[in-house]
């Protein structure tokens, strides 16, 4: 009973918040007064099942014949997003998950980020990551699988990561003790969490992609780099 009554409140020590599903939540989640990464940015509306389908498998494999080892996911996610833009017309977002004091203390230090692309399918959000998975997936699915370690008998089965719109609220002291995980989202122009802490200093929003950083993007996932950053458009 005494174990019971500890896990009861461990549950009830982690806020509840209000998943982001859909493109509806995240107009929701964010006040179009505020300069946050998302501002003033609309991105495409994906119409047909097939259509994503193709988007996604049509994004060049990084696997080990074509990219090179220890790539880093935030120089694939701006690769795709400008593939996508140019192949496909398609404005996507980048949806970020960022991994707290608590969590790497606690589970894992591995990493403190990672990032990929989004689609606004429908109205509803679909995460295009293909180093990790072979379809489009679900927010709720994708973050649960970086979860998993989290997950794995201790009562947090229904943990989900707090949804932020600014890197300050990560940076939080009571955030990174209290919180095991973070959610982002944002345009397709921001390349790294760097990017969204300056947005916050020089209130200055991304509206362009930066062609010096998709040289150092492509340069660091393909061995024949000219290859696939001759294919962008400038």
């Amino acid at each position: 009973m005494k174990s019971l009554t500890l896990l009861f409140l461990l549950l009830l020590s982690f806020s509840s918040f209000a998943q982001i599903t859909t493109y509806d939540d995240l107009r929701e989640s964010i006040d179009s007064d505020v300069l946050t990464p998302m501002w003033n940015y609309t991105p495409s509306v994906i119409n047909s099942e097939q259509e994503l389908k193709n988007i996604f498998y049509s994004l060049p494999n990084t696997n080990k014949w074509t990219a090179k080892p220890l790539t880093q996911c935030f120089n694939r996610a701006h690769f795709w997003a400008k593939y996508m833009e140019d192949k496909f017309s398609v404005d996507s977002m980048k949806i970020f998950i960022y991994f707290t004091q608590k969590f790497q203390r606690e589970v894992s230090d591995k990493w403190w980020f990672h990032v990929a692309s989004l689609i606004n399918f429908n109205g509803e959000l679909y995460v295009l990551d293909n180093t990790f998975f072979n379809r489009p997936v679900t927010i709720k699915t994708w973050e649960e699988y970086f979860l998993r370690k989290l997950y794995r008998g201790n009562g947090l089965e229904d943990y989900r990561c707090k949804n932020i719109n600014f890197m300050s609220e990560y940076h939080d002291s009571k955030n990174q003790n209290k919180e095991y995980c973070n959610i982002q989202i944002t345009s397709m122009y921001y390349w790294e969490p760097k990017d969204m802490e300056q947005l916050e200093v020089d209130q200055i929003p991304r509206d362009q992609f930066e062609k010096a950083e998709l040289l150092t993007a492509v340069k660091n996932i393909f061995w024949r780099w000219g290859k696939y950053f001759n294919q962008l458009k400038f």
